[in-house]
């Protein structure tokens, strides 16, 4: 029972974070062609729009990447100062 109602919420969510994510998208990008009347600066704010999407959906996978990326970061740090010894 558990484990269904937890699927479920997992399915809402998608369902939720595409539809709003989409029509925020299609609002970015009839908000900018009203104000500018421009096809350019509609298609940059969809390119924009998508972009961010791709990174809510990616919100996981890129903060794992930067946690390596920090971690890898800090060990070169440390075996820098140890090898350098004690700045004072």
């Amino acid at each position: 029972m558990i484990d269904d109602i937890g699927a479920l919420a997992g399915d809402l969510g998608g369902l939720l974070e595409g539809a709003v994510m989409g029509l925020l998208v299609a609002a970015f990008v009839a908000l900018t062609w009203v104000k500018t009347k421009s096809v350019g600066a509609a298609i940059v704010a969809l390119l924009a729009g998508v972009a961010i999407w791709a990174g809510v959906r990616n919100a996981e996978l890129l903060s794992k990447k930067a946690e390596e990326d920090i971690v890898r970061g800090s060990a070169a740090v440390v075996q820098t100062v140890q090898e350098q010894g004690p700045v004072w």
